[in-house]
């Protein structure tokens, strides 16, 4: 709230307009509020009910309207974090999908592929907790075998 009351007594000084380019005007000295709504409070008090929270103005400044929005720091990091979540699962699709590209124009790639994600999947399932609590029941020599389950289907690799 300290934010929003020193935007409201926000004025610029007619050499800084000029510094800026920005011709000397009331338009151009300060701020004028055309709305200011508060979504800081509780929500019964009127809080969006997404839990988005922070003070939003609408002001008039040199013939144009802007939104500012003032957040609780909290909040802006919640949202840059959910925000940079899904960027990286957009990334993550563009990748997987570029490499699926590359395994059919080359089929040695493929093949590596596959045979890393075998590997390591297998590797993965006899670690993990509930393979070795099912594995307990099995005789002591399929243990001792690897699990295929996980294994690519049939693939013939044309390596030419």
């Amino acid at each position: 709230r300290r934010v929003q009351k020193h935007l409201e007594q926000l004025s610029f000084s007619d050499s800084a307009l000029l510094s800026h380019g920005v011709p000397v005007s009331d338009a151009t000295r300060s701020l004028t509020f055309v709305e200011v709504k508060d979504y800081l409070t509780e929500r019964d008090k009127g809080a969006k009910t997404s839990g988005w929270r922070a003070l939003k103005s609408v002001v008039n400044w040199w013939d144009t309207t802007i939104e500012i929005q003032i957040q609780v720091l909290r909040n802006y990091h919640r949202e840059r974090e959910r925000i940079t979540k899904e960027s990286h699962s957009e990334f993550k699709a563009r990748r997987d999908e570029l490499r699926d590209l590359i395994a059919h124009a080359k089929p040695l790639f493929r093949f590596y592929r596959d045979l890393l994600q075998w590997l390591f999947q297998t590797a993965c399932s006899e670690r993990s907790p509930s393979s070795s609590s099912s594995s307990s029941s099995r005789s002591s020599s399929s243990r001792s075998q690897p699990q295929l389950r996980n294994a690519p289907r049939s693939t013939v690799y044309d390596l030419n």
